[in-house]
């Protein structure tokens, strides 16, 4: 997204590094990245200055999320304690390490998180029987927005609005403005992504769905389900680390939490939001069925589940307000203990040296061991795309005919028209995605592990540098 962002400023539109033109993007984020991009390009900036600004912009997108996930507890709180319910609010979205994780991997994920929550709020909000113009106006904007963010949208705003028209909180002709105005908002993307696909779905979405992908099914089951878990969960998270630890901990205490939930919910959530809240549930559970069963890339449920906590945080806000009133004396001393479990995690994640390192490992050894000449190519593209321009992307995300021809089993054909030479890609991925033959034939190993402990690298028989 970067990429296209730093691409678009730079006049040449929505493309990807040779200009070829992409659909795999979400729009709406990536325009807004293309505004610092431009500012930034503008001042003899470099790249390094766009992913500062975007830590900058997540920062502020995390903050915002804070105030919201704040208003929507208020909104469906049948007597809120503001003071204490904006305190776990701070806790639970600003000191949590797996948010700050969501909105600032540098993706469209915290905007996505900040706009659902306000959408949601609206509706929360609205206490008249008969939405008004001005209602209607927003919310239209609000869903069109929606689709220009993250089009997976769509599955919950599908289902939401058909069990509002149900339940009677909307009317058909009142569903209808707003479809109009969403249509208007989306529609030039729509036409876009024709143009460029001759596919209604764009190239991200199409290369990571497939019917029923459960080709590693144990794998699927542990990410699916302990992203579910994390999302539900405030602090509880451990990266691809003890995954396993997900489910006794996480299980334990959601059991708890529905305890309390049965003892306390018609104390403590007003009557009159349980129908938006009840259709906000069914909405996400839909799109997690959906994603269980067309996802193929369950190494992203983390993020891709993440809306979860849109609704998950108000209600835990709500709920351990209930719990905390009786110990307010406590308050200081948990909220120092809820600080120094982010810092710890903070710093194992991000600053002991491991994690972070994966991701640069193949930009060093790139700037090492090849020229700008050089034609590289990988499935997974991502930071190597973004600060090296002759880096091609084979996995579809970003290049339409890559995707066309990985799905016909012509990725080979494709590699050899654009003259690639190097290949890097992980190990286990290899045998899977090239024959052996065509390895034998065309490429040599020029080093078994790159130094990130997964992958190889790949250069043709006959390659100088």
């Amino acid at each position: 997204m970067f990429t296209v962002a730093w691409n678009i400023a730079d006049g040449k539109g929505f493309t990807y590094n040779n200009d070829i033109s992409t659909t795999g993007v979400q729009p709406l984020g990536t325009l807004l990245y293309s505004i610092p991009a431009y500012a930034i390009q503008s001042f003899g900036g470099d790249k390094y200055d766009l992913a500062r600004a975007a830590i900058i912009f997540s920062a502020f997108l995390q903050v915002l999320f804070t105030f919201v996930i704040y208003r929507l507890a208020l909104s469906i709180s049948n007597a809120p304690d503001k003071g204490l319910y904006f305190l776990i609010s701070v806790c639970v979205v600003l000191l949590n390490f797996k948010v700050l994780l969501n909105f600032a991997n540098g993706l469209e994920t915290g905007l996505y998180l900040v706009l659902l929550s306000i959408f949601f709020l609206c509706w929360l909000k609205q206490k008249e029987t008969e939405l008004n113009i001005k209602q209607i106006l927003q919310i239209g904007i609000l869903t069109g927005l929606l689709l220009l963010c993250r089009l997976d949208s769509l599955i919950i705003l599908f289902t939401f609005y058909i069990l509002l028209l149900f339940s009677k909180k909307l009317k058909v002709t009142q569903l209808v403005i707003i479809i109009i105005i969403a249509l208007l908002i989306y529609l030039p993307w729509q036409l876009y992504v024709w143009d460029v696909t001759g596919n209604l779905m764009q190239s991200s979405a199409r290369s990571q769905t497939a019917l029923f992908p459960f080709f590693d099914l144990p794998y699927k089951l542990e990410q699916y389900f302990s992203s579910i878990i994390q999302h539900t969960t405030p602090f509880l998270f451990t990266g691809n680390i003890l995954v396993w630890l997900m489910f006794p901990l996480g299980l334990a205490y959601l059991a708890v939490v529905y305890i309390y939930h049965k003892k306390y919910n018609s104390q403590i959530i007003k009557p009159e939001t349980v129908k938006v809240v009840t259709a906000i549930a069914i909405s996400f559970a839909v799109l997690l069925v959906i994603y269980f069963f067309f996802s193929s890339a369950p190494h992203f449920y983390f993020r891709y589940s993440a809306f979860i906590m849109v609704l998950s945080f108000p209600l835990l806000v709500v709920f351990f307000a209930k719990l905390l009133e009786k110990i307010r004396k406590y308050h200081e001393a948990l909220l120092l203990l809820i600080i120094m479990f982010f810092a710890i995690q903070a710093y194992l994640y991000l600053h002991s040296g491991k994690s972070a390192r994966a991701f640069s490992v193949r930009l060093e050894f790139v700037e090492h061991n090849f020229t700008s000449e050089h034609r590289i190519a990988a499935f997974q593209t991502g930071i190597l795309g973004y600060f090296h321009d002759n880096v091609y992307n084979l996995d579809g995300k970003m290049d339409n005919e890559a995707l066309r021809s990985f799905s016909s089993g012509g990725i080979e054909n494709y590699i050899d028209k654009l003259n690639i030479d190097i290949l890097m890609e992980w190990k286990d991925f290899v045998p899977v995605l090239f024959s052996k033959e065509y390895l034998d034939t065309s490429w040599k190993v020029y080093a078994e592990d790159i130094g990130d402990g997964r992958t190889i690298c790949y250069v043709r028989k006959g390659f100088n540098n």
